[in-house]
This record gives structure tokens, C-alpha cells and sequence, in this order.
């Protein structure tokens, strides 16, 4: 990544956090998102966004995994996958966070409740960030098709904008980490 392109990450990301945590911001901003895909989740976009949905789930992921010839893509794709969900996995589990169609917004640590952040979410910028190191001229359409998953989860009324926002994030800047070891599978 040059110089230009971790200054556009950390507007992004500095942006992104002033909006979600500034004292109301968050939840307005999870509000006015959640009414906005309520509104327009009726007919053929919902249902191609359920479609999304199910395909980021582990059960496509595990299966798309398992068929990936390229040996050394599918074991980037198998540590980038299970680093980001272990990481996903463990703040949803601290967090406790309220999924939309509960009818609440709210962070209830060790509570069970698990949507912050969204596991859909993480696990396609991961596997899109993986594919878009391999195959570069693919790597747009990867990324178009993570975050068609990321919103088909707001679609859903599964997650927050907020959470599919840092799942991605992680996702993504988890991948980016794995690609940079050097390692190798033994067997």
C-alpha cells in the first residue's frame, strides 16, 4: 500500500469513527440507515439481497474454500478467513451487542447478543482482499461482491450499518496482515 493510499484509509477510518461514536452519532447514523433499507427491501432487491446474504455464510465460505485448486490462494484464504472470524467472533462475544430486529440498539457486554461486528461482513472483505492480491484485474469485482454481502446483512435487519462497517474493516485489514507472513502449510 503507497503513502496516497494510507492517507485515504485513515480519512476514511478517522471519518467513520467521529461518525459512529461522536455522542449520538452512532445510533443516528444506525437509525437513518436501518429506515432507509427498510424502505427499499421490498421485491426483487430484497430478494437478491437474501441471496447475498446467504452466500457470505461459513457453511459457502467452508465449501468455496474446499474447492479452490491454487494450493497457496486457499491457504492465504483459510488463515486470512479464521484469523478475521476469531477476531470477530471475540468482540461479538465481549460486546453484546443488540441485532436490529431485536428492536433495540444497544451494547449489552456478555450478554449473548452477537451484531457488532457483522461475521458476513468480515469474512468477504477478507476473501475479497485475499482474491484481489492473487488476481489484481479481478480484485473490483471482489470487493463489489463484499460489500453487496456487507449491506445484504442490513438488508436483512441482521446488522447495523456500524456493524458491517467495522466487520468489514476487520475483514479486510486482517488479510491484509496474513498476506504480509511468511508461512507455510506442513502437510
Amino acid at each position: 500500500m503507497n503513502r496516497l493510499q494510507k492517507y485515504q484509509w485513515g480519512i476514511i477510518f478517522f471519518l467513520a469513527a467521529v461518525l459512529m461514536f461522536s455522542q449520538g452519532g452512532q445510533a443516528g447514523l444506525d437509525e437513518s440507515m436501518r429506515a432507509l433499507v427498510q424502505e427499499t427491501g421490498d421485491g426483487f432487491l430484497g430478494d437478491f439481497m437474501s441471496f447475498a446474504s446467504r452466500t457470505g455464510n461459513t457453511d459457502t465460505a467452508l465449501f468455496g474454500l474446499a474447492v479452490v485448486p491454487h494450493r497457496e490462494l486457499r491457504d492465504d484464504l483459510l488463515l486470512a478467513l479464521g484469523t478475521s472470524q476469531l477476531i470477530t467472533e471475540s468482540v461479538k462475544r465481549i460486546t453484546g451487542r443488540t441485532r436490529p430486529r431485536s428492536g433495540h440498539n444497544e451494547f449489552r457486554p456478555f450478554s449473548g447478543h452477537m451484531s457488532f461486528p457483522s461475521g458476513h461482513a468480515t469474512g468477504a472483505f477478507a476473501t475479497a482482499t485475499v482474491i484481489s492480491s492473487y488476481y489484481p484485474d479481478y480484485g473490483k469485482y471482489a470487493y463489489l461482491w463484499a460489500g453487496i454481502i456487507a449491506v445484504s446483512r442490513m438488508y436483512e435487519d441482521a446488522h447495523w450499518f456500524s456493524d458491517v462497517v467495522v466487520g468489514s474493516a476487520v475483514g479486510h485489514l486482517t488479510a491484509r496482515k496474513t498476506l504480509q507472513l511468511d508461512w507455510s502449510w506442513t502437510w
